[in-house]
């Protein structure tokens, strides 16, 4: 079981809570424009059991701020995806 508890924003940076069910999975966590281009990605990641807490400074995979607006941020793991929208505001 994967899923996608909440993303926080504040003017510098963008908090992302998700949990993992019973076993360690590999997930992908990845944020995305409104066109469905990936502008950030955490890369696959092995996570345990629990909550689990990704802090995103709002930056592209070479370090440049990204623009204010919608943004989507996805968490996948075995095939399983969700996401939840994210507006930022700072840029």
């Amino acid at each position: 079981e994967l899923s996608l508890e909440s993303v926080q924003t504040n003017r510098d940076r963008v908090e992302i809570r998700y949990k993992v069910g019973l076993s360690k999975v590999a997930v992908l966590l990845g944020i995305y424009d409104v066109n469905g281009r990936r502008v950030w990605s955490l890369g696959e990641t092995a996570s345990g059991p629990g909550e689990h807490v990704v802090v995103w400074n709002g930056c592209n995979q070479v370090g440049i701020r990204v623009s204010r607006g919608v943004y989507v941020v996805r968490l996948e793991s075995a095939g399983v995806s969700t996401a939840k929208k994210l507006i930022m505001v700072g840029g």
